[in-house]
């Protein structure tokens, strides 16, 4: 069916399902799924694209809703938005590397990614081969990039259950918190804190647990991939700098109608509630077959940062994540601390999912890097190292045990 059928067919179920809510999801829908334009355009709903930018559609990165996917051509490139190279700061860069642009506009440069094998061995001998990879930015469009600027790469993560996250009460993440690591099993996982207005605010989405809400989340994508203002972040030229002259005289899709803004505070509501509509994954009903995997989890210590559970008010969920920062070791670590982050520091990601993820070819870690489970766990050191050693230390049918059972998270 055409894009306008799908809205259609949507909004007739909502208005079956009789809920103002629910009809807000199917419009927040169709705003992920819509292709964006450059201004101005007949379509003025629909302009105000870039100038620079990685992606059109919030779903180019996010494929129904999920984790992207990287491929690697033939000569190094990277073509799909869903990787996207975030910097520690440019004057003339910004904050990420755009590879695309409107017509009139020279994108930033191009990603290159290639990766060198490394080899770790299991105490059963199994040798599994890691891929460690290495970025390069060609086609630079605008001067070099000095080298004290970090390359920060970030994979797309998956969305469902975003809004199930949004409701834990922060006093529960808080409570597990222990930056000192007072009680000495060497977890000591601390908050994010985040700056607001009038105080702060616990950080709970993103890779460093860098936003506080989905609006402020999604408000942040909006502008880095899609070069669109909304009322949290009003650059109507997004991350362009006032070195590229060009992008910033470029014009744009702001309107009284939309607020003075190319998203307005209307549109960004329903794209919030979109995915905060977006369905937790359904785990697998715990069957005798992969039962014990749950048990060697707690065993070899992946549950102290992975918790299972959380109690909402009418529900508990089981997301596997503390959503607390945690050092990871130098391996998995950015060179420079940002978003009230240090390099080594990543929020637990949450394992709800995570087999889908892998079935649908998407890579695992902020990076991608990981083709399987296996080499995920293997990239953890740090706070994680215990556990690391733990799951290296498994015979092969324990360890196939404890992969079968994250297969169905």
């Amino acid at each position: 069916p055409s894009s306008r059928m799908k809205i259609l067919i949507g909004l007739l179920l909502a208005l079956q399902l009789g809920t103002a809510s629910a009809l807000d999801a199917v419009l927040g829908k169709a705003l992920f799924e819509r292709l964006w334009v450059s201004a101005p355009a007949s379509t003025d709903s629909a302009d105000g694209l870039g100038p620079l930018y990685n992606a059109r559609a919030c779903a180019s990165c996010h494929p129904r809703a999920g984790r992207g996917r990287i491929t690697v051509n033939a000569d190094g490139s990277v073509n799909e938005p869903a990787l996207v190279m975030h910097l520690s700061g440019d004057s003339v860069y910004g904050q990420q590397i755009q590879t695309s642009a409107i017509p009139g506009q020279a994108a930033e440069a191009q990603l290159e990614l290639a990766y060198r094998p490394l080899e770790f061995v299991l105490a059963d001998g199994t040798r599994v081969l890691l891929q460690q990879p290495e970025y390069r930015l060609r086609e630079l469009a605008y001067g070099d990039l000095p080298a004290t600027v970090a390359l920060l790469p970030r994979l797309a993560p998956a969305l469902p259950g975003l809004g199930l996250i949004a409701r834990i009460p922060a006093a529960e993440i808080v409570r597990l918190a222990d930056p000192a690591d007072a009680d000495g099993d060497g977890i000591s996982g601390r908050v994010n804190w985040r700056p607001l207005p009038s105080g702060k605010a616990l950080g709970r989405f993103g890779w460093k647990a860098e936003s506080a809400s989905l609006e402020s989340q999604t408000a942040r994508a909006l502008l880095l991939d899609m070069g669109l203002s909304s009322p949290l972040l009003q650059q109507h030229a997004g991350d362009c700098s006032e070195h590229q002259i060009r992008c910033i005289n470029a014009p744009d899709g702001a309107s009284e109608r939309t607020g003075g803004t190319e998203i307005s505070n209307e549109m960004l509501r329903l794209l919030v509630r979109y995915l905060a509509s977006l369905k937790a994954p359904a785990e697998a009903t715990l069957t005798n077959t992969f039962q014990p995997g749950g048990q060697v989890f707690s065993q070899i210590g992946c549950d102290r940062c992975h918790r299972p559970t959380f109690t909402l008010e009418d529900r508990t969920i089981r997301p596997y994540s503390d959503f607390l920062l945690h050092d990871l070791g130098p391996a998995l670590a950015d060179s420079v601390g940002t978003l009230g982050a240090t390099g080594a520091e990543w929020r637990t990601a949450p394992l709800w999912g995570i087999g889908q993820a892998l079935r649908s070819g998407a890579g695992l870690l902020h990076d991608g890097r990981a083709a399987s489970l296996t080499e995920a766990i293997l990239w953890h050191d740090g706070e994680a190292r215990t556990a690391r050693d733990g799951f290296a230390a498994l015979d092969s049918r324990q360890r196939q045990t404890l992969l079968d059972f994250l297969s169905q998270l």
